[in-house]
């Protein structure tokens, strides 16, 4: 979160700059763009809370003996919770990538 918000915050103050040069639809984009990238990481950051709370249960349900057949089934919901963070992971650092580039 702290890469995303310091990429975010740089990436304004470039368009800030650039924005005395005439760039109005560049610097809407640029700045929409950084937007994004910090809302997508607050998104993530909601989903570790989830999985937290999620591996809460998973280890309340094994206490309480259930059903292998449910507690199979909890654990792919988990491991696909956990593919989805990886791959917003992966879309959030490539647009980091190309907003940098983009400024450089």
């Amino acid at each position: 979160m702290v890469r995303c918000l310091s990429c975010a915050t740089d990436l304004y103050r470039r368009i800030e700059v650039s924005d005395s040069n005439g760039l109005a639809s560049y610097i809407f984009t640029q700045k929409r763009a950084a937007i994004d990238c910090v809302e997508s990481w607050k998104w993530m950051n909601d989903i570790r809370k989830f999985k937290k709370t999620k591996r809460q249960c998973l280890q309340q349900e094994l206490e309480e003996d259930l059903d292998k057949e449910d507690l199979e089934t909890e654990i792919d919901e988990f491991g696909s919770l956990r593919r989805v963070m990886l791959e917003i992971r992966c879309i959030a650092e490539d647009f980091l990538d190309q907003a940098m580039q983009k400024n450089d």
